[in-house]
């Protein structure tokens, strides 16, 4: 088949550390995936409100625009392999602790918050790493089609985990589900080892931990297109990614599903992002990349009006391979031109950049929580729908220069 031939040949893939990046990409999205799935759900059961789930997938967002600068600061000055190994090895003890306190019964409401805010602290550390490491390998020229095959790692790992996670779960119960999300970060902290490229700024372009800050700052103030993308890409996360935090209610309440159910539609979250990524593998070279990111803006809006409307779990399942074929594209193509649009030595900090604006996520969780909890879940999906297409209409006469990257 061409399509496959295309993909196997691809310039990144003939690398073996990309290939172990790859790998581990599937590892990390596998802890992301499963987690979601289990605190969303275990907090429903708890609290019986979309408010408090809401709240969780708040704190959770509400690391990376505390920790997203910092983050790509030290992205820029230290080794990036060895600041992925401790980010994945902090993340398996995390789901250890908060599993084995499930399984003696100690658990409670704050326990699980908090975890979900130390969770989202480490995971806003690793992207801008990941994401640097990935243009150190592959080169500016390959940049969107490896961002693809990360993406499409993620989208493996998350719906694998999702359906594991959410069976699991409901079989065992949430702490054996934890200790399984536990294992995939072990075998990543080993198998990260074997990097052989170390990644980072070279020696003469690196500078004190402190500078780092002064530089990013000066960066932010004079490029224009840097700043545009960022607040394009936090109005992009404020309405659109923030749905999840209705999904347990619109599974429990309207289809009437459980773990199983819910995981089945965090899983098809992962399959149509990594349809979406298989594409820019294959052809995403071929497309300007400022009209592609409004392009899938107007159909990530459209899907979640579509998501609202859906009268059972079918309907709901397809539509929800848009949704996330959407998102996953305005991850990829953002994070590609923010990388392409700085200077070489302030990569990580662009994905710093990119992990701030992400971090606005929590006004819309809390937002939609809110909405769901007074208008119901469909509801509340549509207005952020609309919202999207609102930003969409925006850009068009806001940023025209964007759409010429």
């Amino acid at each position: 088949m061409a399509w496959l031939d295309t993909i196997t040949r691809n310039p990144a893939l003939n690398q073996r550390d990309f290939r172990l990046l790859s790998v581990d990409s599937i590892c990390y999205a596998s802890g992301t995936g499963g987690e979601q799935v289990i605190f969303s759900l275990l907090i429903f059961q708890i609290t019986g409100s979309s408010t408090w789930v809401g709240v969780a997938f708040a704190l959770y967002y509400l690391s990376l625009l505390v920790v997203g600068v910092p983050a790509g600061a030290l992205a820029d000055w230290m080794p990036r392999r060895v600041l992925m190994r401790a980010v994945q090895l902090a993340l398996a003890i995390g789901f250890v602790i908060i599993g084995a306190l499930v399984a003696r019964g100690l658990v409670e409401l704050w326990h699980i918050l908090l975890m979900t805010t130390i969770s989202g602290a480490i995971r806003a550390t690793y992207n801008p790493v990941r994401l640097s490491y990935a243009y150190d390998l592959v080169g500016d020229k390959h940049l969107l089609q490896g961002l693809a095959l990360i993406q499409i790692g993620n989208r493996v790992g998350q719906g694998l985990a999702a359906v594991v996670a959410g069976s699991i779960m409901q079989r065992l119960g949430p702490e054996h589900a934890y200790v399984t999300m536990a294992g995939a970060h072990f075998f990543a902290f080993f198998l990260l080892a074997r990097l052989r490229t170390a990644g980072g700024v070279s020696k003469h372009e690196r500078t004190s931990l402190g500078r780092t800050f002064v530089d990013y700052a000066q960066e932010v103030r004079h490029n224009r297109t840097l700043l545009v993308l960022i607040a394009i890409t936090a109005g992009v996360n404020v309405f659109g990614f923030s749905f999840v935090s209705a999904l347990p209610e619109l599974a429990t309440e309207r289809f009437g599903v459980g773990a199983e159910g819910l995981g089945l539609l965090y899983a098809a979250r992962a399959v149509g992002g990594m349809l979406a990524a298989g594409v820019l593998v294959l052809w995403g070279g071929r497309w300007r990349q400022g009209i592609l990111y409004l392009f899938v803006i107007y159909a990530f809006g459209g899907g979640l009006v579509m998501l609202a409307l859906s009268p059972g779990m079918a309907w709901a399942l397809g539509v929800i391979l848009i949704v996330a074929a959407s998102a996953s594209l305005t991850d990829v193509v953002s994070q590609s031109m923010m990388q392409r649009c700085v200077p070489n030595r302030l990569r990580g900090r662009a994905m710093g950049a990119w992990m701030l604006a992400i971090g606005v996520n929590p006004v819309g969780h809390l937002l939609i929580g809110a909405l769901a909890g007074s208008l119901g879940a469909g509801t509340a999906i549509a207005l952020n729908g609309v919202a999207l297409i609102c930003c969409a209409v925006a850009i068009m006469f806001i940023a025209p220069r964007m759409l010429r990257l």
